[in-house]
C-alpha cells in the first residue's frame, strides 16, 4: 500500500513539472514575448554635491539603470529651479552621464537635476516604451563672483486704443521680480516705430506702472512704449556685476479722438494738373476728362470729398474725424474720413477695377509737401491702396491701419494744385446750355464739374454732345480752374484750354463771362484773347462788364 501511494505521488509531481515548464507569456523572465516594455530599474541614483567653480571647470552627474526584457535604454536629463522631479528644462545629451560646464552656472546657489530613463522594446506586442524617473540631485554652486541676476518679466506690458476725448490718461503696466532679492528700477521709453531701440526716455518714470496724460498726445496716431528694468544688488567688493537689466516688448498705443486741426493752406479744391492726351482723355459721357482727379476740403466744417474725374460726380467723401500729421512736411500725413457718400461711374470701362469705401466706415487720404509757389498752393496726395479698401469699422482701427508707418498704403502721390473753386460753387453754373443762333446747328456750353466744353454741334442730327471733332467745332474745351463769385448773376469763369479751333493754344488760359443768369437761362461770351498764365487772364478779364466783354458778343442760352 505504501509503495503504491509513493508511486502515485511521483506521477503527480511529474505532471506538475510538465505543466509548468513552457516559457511564460507575461512573466518576469528575460526570455519569451511580452505585451509591454518593462520599466527600467535605476540601480544607481545621480548624486549631487558642492561645486566650487573657482577650482573645478565641470561637475559630473551619473545614473545607472538596467532592464530585463532586452530593450534599449535612453536618457533625458532635466534642470530645475526647485527640488522636484517635475517641470524642469531638458538639457544634455542622450547619455547616462551629464557634465555641467561652469560657463553655464555664473551664479552661486542651488541647482536641481534629475533624469528620465526610457526603455524602448520594439518586440513588445502592445506598449513599446516604459520610463523611470530618478531622484533629484542638488548641486550647490559656489566660487563665482557675486553678479546681479537679470530681472524676470512675468507679465509683459500691454498697449491698446486710447480715445483721448473720453479718457485723460492711459496706463501701461509691467510685472517683474528679482531672483536674487535685488532692488528693481524702471526706465520707460516712447518710440515712433515698433522697436525697442532708439526710443526717447520718459523722465521721472521709475515705476512698474506708466501713466501717460493726454496733454502730451494732442494728435492722433500710433505711439510705442517699452521699459528697461534694472536689478541692483549690494556691492560686496568682489568685482562682480552688481546690476543687470532686461528689456520688455514694445507695445502700441493707438491715440485717437483729438480735435482735428488742419494746416491753414489745406482748404479748398485741389486738382491734378492736365499733362497730355495720352494720360487724360476727353470723355463724352462726362463732357470732361478722365483721371483729372481732385479733392475738396472745407477746413471749417471738416468736410472732405475725393473725385475721380472733372465731372465731380463720382468719388467718395464724408467728415474728417482724424488727422495724423507726419513728423515734418516731407512726411506723409493722414486724414481719417467717416464716409457718408461713395459713387462710381458704372458705365466706365474701368468700373470693375474701382473699389469704393463703404458708407458708415472709416477711410483715409494722405498728403505731404504742402507748399505755396507763385501764389499757388500745391500738395502731393494719395488715396490708400492696400487690403482695407472698403474702409474699417472704427476710428481707432482706421488710425492704426492707415496711419501706421511703413504699411505701404501711401507709397506715392500726385501733385495737386489749389483751384479757386468749390464743387458747390460750380454746381450753381452746372448744366448743358444751348443756343440756336447758328442756322446749321446749335451752339452749346456744357459745364459739368470742372469740365468746360463750348462747341458748335453741326452734325446732321443735333445731340448736344461733343462727340465728333470732324463735324463739331470746338471754341474751347478744357478745365475750369477759377471764377469770380458764382452765386452772382454775372461773373467770369477762367478756363485752361486743352482743345480749341478758335486759335487758343494748348494749356493757355481764357475767360468766359456770364450775366443775366436765372434758373434756366444765362448769357455767356468767351474772351477774345488767351493768356499764358492764370494771373494774366484774370488781370485782363477781371469781371463781365462792357469794359472787357462787348455787349453784342453775348449769346443767350437755355438749360437743357
Amino acid at each position: 500500500m505504501k509503495k503504491t501511494l509513493f508511486t502515485l505521488i511521483a506521477v503527480l509531481l511529474t505532471g506538475l513539472l510538465v505543466i509548468s515548464c513552457p516559457d511564460p507569456v507575461n512573466g518576469d523572465g528575460s526570455s519569451g514575448t511580452h505585451a509591454h516594455a518593462r520599466t527600467p530599474n535605476i540601480t544607481g541614483q545621480p548624486h549631487g554635491g558642492s561645486w566650487d567653480v573657482s577650482e573645478d571647470d565641470a561637475f559630473t552627474l551619473t545614473v545607472t539603470a538596467s532592464v530585463t526584457d532586452g530593450g534599449t535604454l535612453s536618457y533625458q536629463w532635466y534642470k530645475n529651479t526647485v527640488n522636484t522631479a517635475a517641470g524642469g528644462a531638458a538639457i544634455g545629451a542622450d547619455d547616462k552621464t551629464l557634465t555641467l560646464a561652469k560657463g553655464d552656472y555664473a551664479f552661486n546657489g542651488a541647482y536641481y537635476f534629475y533624469v528620465v530613463v526610457t526603455n524602448t522594446n520594439n518586440a513588445a506586442a502592445e506598449t513599446k516604451t516604459a520610463a523611470a524617473t530618478s531622484s533629484v540631485a542638488a548641486v550647490t554652486v559656489s566660487g563665482n563672483l557675486v553678479n546681479a541676476m537679470a530681472p524676470a518679466i512675468t507679465v509683459q506690458p500691454t498697449g491698446g486704443a486710447w480715445d483721448v476725448s473720453d479718457d485723460d490718461s492711459f496706463t501701461i503696466t509691467v510685472t517683474a521680480h528679482s531672483a536674487d532679492e535685488g532692488t528693481l528700477s524702471y526706465q520707460w521709453y516712447r518710440n515712433t516705430t515698433n522697436t525697442t531701440t532708439g526710443g526717447n526716455p520718459l523722465q521721472n518714470e521709475d515705476d512698474a506702472v506708466l501713466t501717460i496724460a493726454k496733454s502730451g498726445y494732442t494728435t492722433d496716431g500710433n505711439h510705442y512704449f517699452y521699459v528697461v528694468i534694472t536689478n541692483r544688488i549690494n556691492d560686496n567688493g568682489d568685482g562682480g556685476n552688481k546690476t543687470a537689466t532686461v528689456m520688455s516688448n514694445a507695445v502700441k498705443v493707438t491715440v485717437y479722438g483729438n480735435e482735428v486741426a488742419l494746416p491753414t493752406k489745406l482748404s479748398g479744391f485741389f486738382q491734378t494738373e492736365y499733362q497730355d492726351a495720352y494720360m487724360y482723355t476727353y470723355n463724352t459721357d462726362l463732357s470732361g476728362y478722365d483721371y483729372v482727379d481732385g479733392f475738396f476740403i472745407d477746413a471749417a466744417t471738416k468736410q472732405f470729398g475725393y473725385y475721380f474725374d472733372t465731372s465731380l460726380e463720382y468719388g467718395w467723401g464724408g467728415t474728417i474725424v482724424g488727422h495724423v500729421p507726419g513728423a515734418d512736411n516731407s512726411d506723409i500725413s493722414v486724414l481719417i474720413v467717416e464716409i457718408d457718400w461713395a459713387e462710381k461711374n458704372t458705365q466706365s470701362m474701368f468700373a470693375d477695377y474701382i473699389t469704393l469705401p463703404d458708407t458708415g466706415k472709416y477711410f483715409a487720404y494722405s498728403y505731404k509737401n504742402l507748399a505755396v509757389s507763385a501764389n499757388e498752393t500745391m500738395v502731393s496726395t494719395g488715396a490708400p491702396y492696400g487690403d482695407k479698401m472698403t474702409g474699417v469699422a472704427t476710428l481707432a482701427e482706421a488710425v492704426d491701419e492707415y496711419a501706421a508707418a511703413g504699411n505701404g498704403y501711401f507709397s506715392s502721390g500726385g501733385l495737386y494744385i489749389d483751384r479757386g473753386i468749390t464743387p458747390t460753387g460750380l454746381a450753381n453754373l452746372a448744366g448743358d446750355w444751348a443756343s440756336d443762333f447758328v442756322a446749321e446747328g446749335d451752339y452749346f456750353v456744357l459745364i459739368r464739374g470742372t469740365g468746360y466744353t463750348e462747341f458748335s454741334d453741326d452734325e446732321d442730327e443735333i445731340n448736344g454732345i461733343y462727340d465728333d471733332p470732324d463735324w463739331d467745332m470746338s471754341a474751347a474745351i478744357g478745365i475750369i480752374v477759377d471764377y469770380t463769385d458764382p452765386t452772382q448773376n454775372s461773373g467770369v469763369l477762367y478756363i485752361q484750354v486743352i482743345e480749341s479751333e478758335f486759335g487758343f493754344t494748348f494749356k493757355s488760359y481764357v475767360a468766359v463771362a456770364w450775366k443775366n443768369k436765372t434758373g434756366s437761362s444765362i448769357d455767356m461770351m468767351i474772351g477774345t484773347e488767351g493768356k499764358d498764365t492764370l494771373a494774366a487772364v484774370k488781370a485782363a478779364y477781371p469781371n463781365s462788364s462792357n469794359t472787357y466783354f462787348a455787349d453784342n458778343g453775348f449769346l443767350s442760352y437755355e438749360k437743357q
